[in-house]
């Protein structure tokens, strides 16, 4: 979105929160969907990490730090990835 230059009209802090809380419902879905399986719960993780150091990203890289907790999103990376 913000690389295309579609950011005009949308508020990019609400859009990362969305997502983030998308991400973390897809996870848990997909654990569900497999009954919890270790399979399904590494994939889960997997994808929800993803997520979130894409965000992180877009914070550092489009100057959020301000209005989007870094902080927050990368205790979450760490808490899913030990």
């Amino acid at each position: 979105m913000c690389e295309c230059g579609m950011s005009d009209g949308f508020e990019p802090v609400s859009v990362l929160k969305g997502y983030v809380k998308d991400s973390r419902d897809a996870a848990e879905r997909v654990c569900k969907e497999d009954k919890y399986s270790l399979k399904s719960q590494n994939e889960a993780t997997d994808k929800e990490v993803n997520a979130l150091k894409a965000v992180i990203k877009i914070i550092k890289d489009r100057n959020l730090e301000a209005e989007f907790s870094e902080e927050r999103v990368e205790e979450r990376v760490e808490e899913l990835e030990r």
